[in-house]
């Protein structure tokens, strides 16, 4: 089973603050499993399981961000403003999961990874490196106004950075579609495949049964019924 990164990580959406990039790269891991569902489905855990488990460590790397942020800058606009996207967020999420109840599952996905992504993306590159540029700049001593000075400063500087990063993620993101189209091509192949297959042991004349590891019929084709005088559902598990 290959694993499918529609959201690829890169050395760009790195903040500099190790603990806020190691969840950072968890968030985008799990951002990333709709679309293997999508094609793998089921995996051993419903959509439904997948979307839980980003909404608990996204509500978890929040709490854990906002606590680095408020160590730093206290009820300051920049944090609080943070505080409230990371709240729409979660909000937007959940009104993307109840649709899954009522939207063909191929559209539920592509919603919330067109929205995830664009979602962090933006607030990695633009919100979470400029508190991060923030925080680190006071560890060296500067105050709350001329660390926020020196990360604006830093930030329009430093725009070719977030414009590199889209330009490899889309490159990147194309590299992938491409595979998730060829495997999806693939497995409908192979299902099409099966059922040609089924319908020739059902229409064959051949008398024609399976049976499972110890031997016990599990099916059997008309032929076979009629050859043995026997009903399916009294031939199923003899052996």
């Amino acid at each position: 089973m290959h694993t499918f990164e529609i959201f690829p990580w890169s050395e760009h959406f790195e903040t500099g603050i190790s603990s806020i990039d190691d969840q950072h790269r968890i968030l985008v891991g799990l951002l990333n499993r709709p679309a293997g569902y999508l094609v793998h489905q089921p995996d051993g855990n419903s959509l439904s399981a997948i979307f839980d488990e980003l909404a608990r460590y996204a509500d978890y790397h929040f709490a854990s961000e906002e606590a680095i942020w408020a160590q730093y800058l206290g009820a300051d606009a920049w944090e609080s403003g943070h505080k409230e996207s990371h709240a729409q967020f979660v909000a937007e999420l959940l009104r993307l999961k109840s649709e899954e109840r009522n939207k063909p599952m191929d559209q539920v996905v592509g919603s919330v990874t067109g929205f995830l992504t664009r979602w962090l993306v933006a607030h990695i590159l633009e919100s979470d490196m400029r508190l991060a540029r923030v925080v680190l700049a006071m560890q060296t001593g500067l105050s709350v106004a001329d660390a926020k000075a020196r990360a604006e400063s830093e930030m329009r500087s430093n725009s070719g950075v977030l414009i590199e990063a889209i330009l490899s993620m889309y490159d990147c993101l194309a590299s992938r579609t491409m595979e998730l189209t060829k495997e999806v091509i693939e497995r409908k192949r192979a299902e099409q495949q099966l059922r040609l297959a089924s319908a020739v042991v059902y229409n064959t004349m051949d008398a024609i049964c399976m049976t499972d590891g110890a031997g016990r019929i599990i099916r059997a084709n008309p032929a076979f019924l009629e050859t043995n005088e026997y009903a399916l559902e009294d031939l199923i598990g003899q052996s």
